[in-house]
């Protein structure tokens, strides 16, 4: 990971600070994919993968400070 892409998600991590649905979103779509694989793999059942994908993003959005509910 370079400097740059570093800058750059931590821009994002302070827009969803902020409450920007749209950089939540952004954070969402970065990462969802790779953490979805990684709890598949361990908890091997699609819908408990599920279910703990959103629990992790939920969760990392209530300890920004803020979420859109």
């Amino acid at each position: 990971m370079s400097i740059g892409e570093i800058n750059i998600n931590r821009q994002i991590l302070e827009r969803c600070k902020n409450g920007e649905v749209k950089a939540q979103f952004m954070l969402y779509k970065q990462y969802s994919k790779a953490m979805y694989n990684i709890a598949i793999r361990l908890l091997n059942n699609k819908m408990d993968a599920e279910d703990i994908l959103q629990e992790s993003f939920v969760t990392a959005f209530e300890k920004t400070g803020r979420t859109n509910k």
